[in-house]
Parts: structure tokens; C-alpha cells; sequence
């Protein structure tokens, strides 16, 4: 398993864009299609069944950045290894890689502007309440830095002792709810622990 994985934001993409022409042993008309967003890019490959499509396989990585990893060592072995089991004939695929390429470069769970994605989801932004999340309009100081972090050892020491204490003061309870719903009431509220820090962590 450890052929599949890289070492960097740059050669999983690589690898992934390889992975083209083994698609096409399956479904000949597959191609890339590519998203720019900001200085990095979400590749899409997409391939369409020689028959009536009835179904469709997708398979996304890096939503959370640092895990896109993972996600692309498993692609990559499922193309190699299953794709061919796949009914060609009536399913689809949609190949993505990294969901959140900026995370992914940079060894994080966040994006560039510090937004958890899977917190993120809006399908009807007209629909959402007011004060969602009620228990991170308490806590929030916990969540959000006074600005940039350069130590990041330091940083954790601190945000464990913050977390410490916010449990302590109202309870797990609501530390798990503050933390874990998103939130849409603050623009530049995090609501992961990890997202504390700005930039990528020094070492």
C-alpha cells in the first residue's frame, strides 16, 4: 500500500493525472477536467459507461486537506486493483482530487481563508437560522486566535489548556456542540481546534 502514497501536494496530483490512461481501459472517452482556485487546482477525472448510465461512483479526497493523502492512496489502488470489477456498461465514475488542494499543500485541515469545508455546506443559504450554534457564541474565544500563531508547539500547549478549561467551566457537553455543528453567525469564526493557526505551523 505504501507505492500509493506521496509526499507531497504536487506529486499525488501527478500521480492522479496518470491515472488517465488506466481509466480509459474502462471507459475510452474518460477525461480530466480541471478547477482553478486561487494558485492551486481540483482535478476531476470523469468517465461515462458505453451504455445508458444508471449509476455513478464518485470518489473525493482532501475535503480535509492533511487527510487527501490518504484519500488519493486509496484511489490511486482502486483504480489499479477495482475499477475493472465496476459495470462499465451502465456506471459512471467521477474521479476528484483534493476537494481543498490549498489544505492539502499545506498539511492542513482548513482552507486558505481557515474555513473547515465539512462545516461549510450550504444548499439553501436563505433557509439558515439565526444563532445555529448557540453554545460557539459562548465559547468562541476558545476557537479563534488574536492573530497569527508563529509557535506552533506553544500555540497547542495553549489551546489544550483553553479546551481544559472551557470544559471544566460548561461541560463536554457543550464544548462537543460548539466544536462539532457548523456555524454561520461569525464570518471569521473557526470551529475546529486544529484551525487555530493562520499559515502552516513552523517547525
Amino acid at each position: 500500500m505504501s507505492q500509493y502514497f506521496s509526499s507531497s501536494y504536487e506529486e499525488s496530483r501527478e500521480k492522479f493525472l496518470a491515472l488517465l490512461d488506466r481509466v480509459k481501459t474502462d471507459y475510452p472517452t474518460a477525461r480530466v477536467m480541471s478547477h482553478s482556485i486561487g494558485d492551486d487546482t481540483i482535478d476531476i477525472i470523469i468517465g461515462e459507461p458505453a451504455g445508458s448510465r444508471e449509476a455513478i461512483l464518485f470518489m473525493t479526497i482532501g475535503e480535509h486537506g492533511i487527510e487527501g493523502y490518504a484519500g488519493a492512496a486509496v484511489t490511486h489502488q482502486f483504480v489499479e486493483t477495482q475499477l475493472q470489477h465496476v459495470r462499465h456498461e451502465s456506471t459512471g465514475i467521477c474521479l476528484i482530487h483534493a476537494v481543498n488542494p490549498w489544505g492539502m499543500k499545506h498539511f492542513r485541515r482548513v482552507n486558505e481563508h481557515n474555513v473547515d469545508l465539512n462545516r461549510n455546506y450550504v444548499i439553501d443559504r436563505e433557509s439558515l437560522p439565526r444563532n445555529v450554534n448557540k453554545e460557539y457564541e459562548v465559547m468562541r474565544h476558545l476557537f479563534v486566535p488574536d492573530g497569527v500563531i508563529d509557535n506552533y508547539h506553544e500555540a497547542r500547549e495553549q489551546i489544550y489548556s483553553f479546551l481544559g478549561s472551557g470544559i471544566k467551566l460548561d461541560g463536554f457537553d457543550a464544548m462537543t456542540e460548539a466544536k462539532g455543528m457548523g456555524q454561520y453567525q461569525f464570518p471569521k469564526g473557526s470551529i475546529t481546534a486544529a484551525s487555530r493557526t493562520n499559515r502552516p505551523p513552523s517547525s
